[in-house]
Formats: structure tokens, C-alpha cells, sequence
């Protein structure tokens, strides 16, 4: 009878083992390098119920909605839902048309107006009444570019926002945010607040390069009357409020890539929790086991939401480092121009170079802080892994795990031509320096 019991319950030990070594087996078989688990892998399945009244970013969402951009994936598939979705589309299939004939008219016709006026205004401050003084080529060319470097950036975002939302990338990323503020309660009322922050920040600029653009137009009815006049005036105030969808689509960006940062946060913590605990023996090897199943179902998770940001916001990234690289070339020759000129001519676009020179600065530190702190974070989680002590039996799934992540570090890119990291501001800078250079050389 003693032996009889003893068997069956080593036959109870085997059956309870086999079942670890296939759960283990399960968990450790989602580790890949590229690609997306399927959506029914164990390791991948969250189960989320997502709340109805929950909506990740919803500040942003509404303000694009009434935009004309609606991201929100449709939940019902009744004719009115589809109706209202329609009718949004549409309304941004409007106004990106209005924008880009607002940009191309405010380039074709605008900028060599604005010169002119440049022009007059030298004029105006020199001592004699017979020479004609005129701003270089140097300078007028600049004045051009910057025309199509703010329209490009516009109608190209603005065109990508309203196309994301009619493809299925974006609801696939969409459905990997709400389970990341499914499974890190704490990452909603912080991304609330920063929606707020982002939002006020966005419509600051906009403001600011409206009254920019207020300053600088001159009313001139003249003989073609007041209405010929005031066009061109209110077409380059139209082309400077679409510059929201730009400042909208890199606020998304780097909401987004926060919302993954904080996971990756909450990922370590998880881990540095669990390094220090201690249980005994029998608790620790079922507690190990669970714990090591769902970090790894985090990393995929986390590792989709990279993967996410990479597919949609892949344009939209790639346009705003060539507009800043732009800008970062154009901006600092207005600056030693304005000082190197005397009187009011040259001193008058000091205000806004100035202010441009600081805006760029701030949108590459977000581009390229927010990819590499995700970088960094994702390694701090795998050296953190291999410092873990589990079960021996545990122990080399969790090496294989560290390996992974460091392995497949996330990394965010412009279109695969390039990593978006720190390291590139100084090639910004050193770029930036070498034209001035030349730029004044032409001067000379």
C-alpha cells in the first residue's frame, strides 16, 4: 500500500512535469528577431476587454477627428458608424486639397513677394536716393527653400495621417496600445496628461508661426483693388494653420513611442521586483514559471508596438528629419545675416530665425531622445535579465530570454534609412556648420 501510494504520486510528479516542460516550451518558442506571432500564440494572447470610455490619447484623436483625420478604428459596422466615418474622410480629403493649393500658391506667389517687400525695406534704410540695393541670391534662395521646406512638411504628414487611418498597420498598432494600458494601469493617466502638455505645445507653435506670418504681410490694394490683395494674404495665413497636421503627426509619434518607453519601464521594474524576491522552493519554481511566461509575452507585445511605430510613422519621421536638417542649414544664415546687416531690413527676421533655430532644436530631441531612450531602456531590461536567479531548471530559458533582448534591440527608423538616435545631432551640427561656411563664402 506505502508503495502504491508513492507511485501514484510519482506518476502525479511526471504528469505535472510534462505539462511544465510544455508550457515552457510554448513560452520560450515566441522568441523571434522579425515578424509577428500570430495572434492566437500563448505567449501574445492578452485577453484584453478594452473599456468603451478608456481611449488611449483621446485629446489628440478628438482634435484630429475634427480635423478631418479619424484614427479611432470603427468598432460597430452599422451604416451610420460608416456613414460618420465617411463623412470625416472626406472632410480631410477637403482640406488636404485646400492645404496643398494653400502651400503651393503661398510658395509660387508669396515668397517672391515677401522679397520684394525685403527688398523696399533695404531701400529704405540706406542713405542715398539714386542706388538701388537688393538682397543677394544667397539669401533670396533661402527664402524659397524655406517656402517648400514648411509646405512639403504639411501636405506630405497631412497626407500620411489621413491614409494611416484607412490602413490596417494602424489598427494593429492601435490594438497594441490598448493592451499596453491594459496591462500597465499606471501609463494612462500619465499619457492623459502628457496629451494635454502636447496638444498646449502644438497649438503654442501654430499660434506663433501665425502671427509670424501676420507681421510680415503688407497690404497693398494698389490698382488691382483689395480683393487682389488680400488673397495672397489669406492664403499664406491658411498655409501657416496647416501647419497643425504637421506638428499633430509628430505629437502622435512621440506619444506613441512614450506609451512604449513606460511599458519597457514597467517591464524593468517587474523584473528588478522580482530578482529580489525571495519564497521558498516550491513557490519559487511555480512563480518563476508564470513570471517567465509573462515577461516574455510583454517583450512580444512591447516588441509589436516598435515594430508598429516603424510601419506608420516611417513617412512621417523621414519628412520631418529632412525638414529639420533643412532648416538647421537655413536658419543659422538668417542669424548671422540679420546681425551682419545694419537698420531694420536686417534685423527684422532675427525674431523668427531665432524662434525657428529653438523649435528645431526641440523637434529633433524628441525624434531622435525618444528612440534612443527606448533603445537603452530595452537593454537595461536584458542585462538586468542576466543578473536573474532562477531555478536551474528556469535558468537557461532565462538566458535565452536576455539574449533576445539585447539581441533585437528596438530600433526606430526614418523609412530604413537610418536609426533616429542621439548620435545624429552632431551630424546635424557638423552638416549645419559646413554650409554656413560655404553660404557666407557665397556671400562674400
Amino acid at each position: 500500500m506505502f508503495i502504491a501510494f508513492h507511485l501514484e504520486q510519482f506518476s502525479e510528479i511526471r504528469s505535472v512535469g510534462r505539462k511544465v516542460r510544455a508550457v515552457q516550451s510554448t513560452a520560450m518558442e515566441s522568441i523571434r528577431t522579425d515578424g509577428s506571432s500570430p495572434p492566437e500564440h500563448v505567449a501574445y494572447k492578452t485577453n484584453v476587454q478594452v473599456e468603451t470610455n478608456s481611449i488611449p490619447l483621446q485629446p489628440l484623436l478628438v482634435c484630429l477627428r475634427i480635423l478631418g483625420i479619424e484614427l479611432v478604428p470603427s468598432s460597430t459596422t452599422e451604416p451610420s458608424g460608416k456613414i460618420d466615418r465617411c463623412k470625416t474622410f472626406t472632410l480631410g480629403v477637403i482640406f488636404l486639397v485646400f492645404n496643398a493649393f494653400c502651400n503651393v500658391y503661398t510658395t509660387l506667389m508669396n515668397s517672391p513677394l515677401f522679397i520684394e517687400d525685403f527688398n523696399t525695406m533695404l531701400n529704405s534704410t540706406t542713405d542715398g536716393t539714386d542706388s538701388t540695393v537688393k538682397i543677394s541670391t544667397v539669401l533670396s534662395w533661402n527664402i524659397i527653400i524655406d517656402y517648400v521646406n514648411f509646405g512639403v512638411l504639411t501636405v506630405i504628414v497631412h497626407a500620411t495621417l489621413l491614409s494611416l487611418s484607412q490602413q490596417s498597420k494602424w489598427k494593429s498598432l492601435w490594438n497594441n496600445i490598448q493592451r499596453m494600458h491594459h496591462e500597465f494601469k499606471v501609463i494612462r493617466k500619465t499619457m492623459g496628461h502628457l496629451t494635454i502638455v502636447g496638444l498646449a505645445v502644438v497649438s503654442f507653435e501654430s499660434i506663433v508661426m501665425i502671427s509670424f506670418a501676420g507681421d510680415f504681410i503688407e497690404m497693398k490694394p494698389g490698382a488691382q483693388g483689395f480683393l487682389a490683395a488680400l488673397l495672397p494674404a489669406l492664403f499664406r495665413l491658411c498655409a501657416m494653420v496647416f501647419n497643425i497636421y504637421a506638428g499633430c503627426g509628430l505629437l502622435l509619434f512621440a506619444l506613441v513611442g512614450w506609451t512604449a518607453l513606460m511599458g519597457l519601464r514597467c517591464l524593468q521594474q517587474q523584473v528588478t521586483a522580482s530578482s529580489s524576491r525571495t519564497c521558498p522552493s516550491l513557490t519559487l519554481n511555480a512563480t518563476s514559471l508564470t513570471t517567465l511566461i509573462n515577461w516574455k509575452r510583454l517583450h512580444v507585445l512591447l516588441s509589436d508596438v516598435v515594430d508598429g511605430m516603424n510601419e506608420c510613422f516611417g513617412p512621417i519621421l523621414l519628412i520631418w528629419i529632412i525638414h529639420i536638417f533643412v532648416g538647421f542649414i537655413a536658419t543659422p544664415y538668417y542669424i548671422v545675416d540679420g546681425f551682419y546687416r545694419s537698420g531694420s531690413a536686417g534685423r527684422s527676421l532675427l525674431p523668427v530665425s531665432i524662434y525657428l533655430m529653438i523649435q528645431h532644436t526641440f523637434h529633433v530631441l524628441i525624434i531622435t531622445g525618444i528612440p534612443n531612450a527606448i533603445t537603452q531602456q530595452a537593454i537595461a531590461i536584458g542585462k538586468q535579465l542576466q543578473q536573474i536567479d532562477f531555478p536551474s531548471h528556469l535558468q537557461e530559458q532565462v538566458g535565452m530570454l536576455a539574449t533576445e533582448v539585447l539581441i533585437s534591440l528596438p530600433r526606430i527608423t526614418a523609412m530604413e534609412y537610418g536609426d533616429l538616435e542621439l548620435s545624429l545631432i552632431p551630424t546635424m551640427i557638423g552638416t549645419t556648420i559646413t554650409y554656413l561656411v560655404i553660404l557666407c563664402q557665397f556671400e562674400v
